[in-house]
């Protein structure tokens, strides 16, 4: 939480450069749903469609909010991002309260809620790991944040490389769903109407959007680390943008692999849906190698976590 308090008179030296502060944005939105959140929407929309639609819809109210949060970069470049845009437009007592809900809720929270994602997918990969997912998640927060400590401009190289890596191997599984053997274009269809589903269009819809709305969150936390940015005002804006459309893209990219594999009418659960999609690219395996590119995606949005706290 030290970014929040930071002053912007400590002259600081500048650090991040265009490509990692945009893997901070990538890094810290993708996280442990990757394929859990496009399976779950494919099954509760139960139209190729519509679910591409909300995508697009969410994609765009994130664009806003990147554009947003990159204007009050530029006009605030310090550490600190929320905290400094409360303070500024609201005062010291709002931004307080701001920065001790950060302290004591917020940040805590997102990263155990990745530490516990973490722990049960490192479960999948090593059995010996299953059942205890409490020292798992613990044992991950402790070594980030131990990486953490040696200093911010190795930790924002390693967010770099790491967000490289996960996208690299997000491109490589929508590679191997269209050259998978079980794809056909057939699965889409139909593509307006929706297929046999137990859940309202409503309910669905309503469904749909929180959890696509959640799939985009975090990507103001890059906002923190503004002191610590090259040119913050014209750079944080462009990493902002480039980082939601990036994310948008992948989100889209993994949904259209998935529906490619297995057909919407199969789809049971989000968790049945990703298994079956793991299987149809990579055979038996595919349950592994789905939780090792999702254990690297958690790695990397939990160290851009540790790093907007830094």
């Amino acid at each position: 939480m030290t970014a929040t308090v930071r002053s912007a008179e400590q002259k600081l030296p500048s650090t991040l450069a265009l490509g990692p502060a945009t893997a901070l944005v990538v890094g810290h939105t993708i996280g442990v749903g990757i394929f859990l959140t496009p399976a779950e929407l494919i099954g509760t929309l139960a139209s190729p469609a519509l679910t591409f639609a909300l995508w697009l819809v969410c994609g765009l109210g994130a664009l806003a909010g990147a554009l947003t949060f990159g204007d009050l970069a530029s006009r605030y470049p310090q550490a600190g991002g929320p905290y400094v845009y409360l303070r500024e437009g609201w005062g010291d007592s709002i931004a307080f309260l701001y920065g001790w809900q950060s302290i004591l809720i917020m940040d805590p929270g997102v990263t155990a809620a990745l530490a516990v994602g973490l722990a049960q997918y490192v479960g999948v990969l090593w059995p010996a790991a299953a059942g205890h997912d409490r020292w798992v998640a613990v044992a991950g927060i402790w070594l980030l944040a131990a990486f953490s400590m040696t200093g911010f401009t190795l930790s924002a190289r390693t967010l770099a490389t790491i967000t490289a890596m996960k996208v690299l191997a997000f491109a490589a599984v929508v590679a191997a769903a269209f050259a998978s053997p079980a794809g056909r274009w057939e699965h889409f269809e139909p593509f307006v109407d929706r297929a046999v589903s137990s859940v309202p269009l409503g309910q669905a819809l309503a469904i749909g959007l929180v959890s696509a709305f959640f799939s985009f969150g975090g990507f103001w936390e890059a906002s923190r680390v503004a002191g610590d940015v090259e040119d913050a005002p014209r750079v944080l804006r462009r990493a902002l943008a480039i980082g939601i459309a990036t994310v948008a893209v992948i989100y889209v990219a993994m949904t259209c692999a998935f529906i490619y594999v297995v057909p919407v009418r199969d789809v049971t659960s989000a968790a049945d849906f990703a298994r079956l999609a793991g299987e149809a690219m990579f055979g038996a395996r595919g349950a592994a190698i789905l939780a090792a590119i999702v254990v690297l995606s958690v790695l990397s949005s939990a160290l851009a976590q540790q790093l907007a706290d830094e």
